[in-house]
């Protein structure tokens, strides 16, 4: 798969991927890949949820750690099958909303990057002074 989110690079797509809902140092792929943004979930206090995924990677002769940052994913309403919405958790509810911050991004930004645009998603968040492989950079802003 890792060749996959690669040639997503070289086409200009920055993939947005889930870490996953198992909690501390366990990661789901394709979220603990390197070259994505790997996107955990907080709650409404400002803290990484507690089933949230992270953890420290060896691939490679490569130490990193996911996820690259956080963004709400504890009780997120959406809608579902069948009409209405309802309020869900996961890191699923989260990778959503950073994809949707960098198409604000490319909107105000048409011809950035996708270098640069990783860039602005990493540089713009709040630290939530949690260790680096539960929150990243920390919470995204926008």
């Amino acid at each position: 798969m890792d060749d996959v989110i690669r040639g997503l690079l070289k086409v200009g797509v920055l993939p947005v991927c889930a870490v996953g809902n198992d909690g501390r140092d366990i990661t789901c792929s394709p979220g603990n890949y390197r070259s994505v943004i790997s996107v955990g979930a907080s709650n409404a206090r400002e803290k990484v949820a507690g089933f949230s995924g992270g953890g420290t990677l060896f691939v490679e002769n490569h130490i990193y750690t996911v996820p690259d940052l956080v963004a709400p994913g504890e009780q997120v309403y959406s809608s579902v099958t069948k009409g209405g919405y309802e309020a869900w958790n996961g890191t699923s509810m989260a990778a959503p909303i950073v994809s949707g911050i960098a198409a604000l991004w490319l909107e105000r930004y048409p011809d950035i990057t996708v270098t640069d645009l990783r860039e602005e998603l990493l540089g713009n968040c709040k630290n939530l002074g949690q260790p680096r492989d539960r929150q990243g950079n920390g919470l995204i802003q926008m």
